[in-house]
């Protein structure tokens, strides 16, 4: 699944990545460590936002004081919120912008 995976990210089809990775996506703190930045990056190249925070926490939990996780995972809470926000989810926006803020808070 791996390999068929990184051949459809190399190819820019972040959809077939994140449905062969269906597995990863669905218990990512049980999934390979290759298989789950795979997953994660192609979830923050097609903005599945969900997906990706998702995918980036359990990324976290495994590296806890990895500076670069944290941002990036910031970033997804925030972008998260952002597409909360727009579809009128504002409780659900500020919990996530708050989220990014405890990660952030510059």
């Amino acid at each position: 699944a791996y390999a068929r995976a990184a051949a459809r990210f190399a190819s820019g089809d972040d959809g077939a990545v994140l449905a062969e990775l269906a597995a990863v996506v669905a218990a990512p703190r049980s999934a390979t460590p290759e298989s789950l930045v795979l997953a994660t990056n192609a979830a923050i190249r097609s903005r599945a936002w969900a997906i990706a925070t998702s995918l980036l926490e359990a990324l976290a939990a495994r590296d806890p004081h990895n500076p670069r996780l944290r941002r990036m995972l910031a970033t997804a809470y925030s972008n998260a919120g952002r597409e909360q926000y727009a579809a009128g989810d504002t409780d659900g926006a500020r919990a996530r912008y708050d989220d990014a803020l405890t990660l952030a808070p510059d």
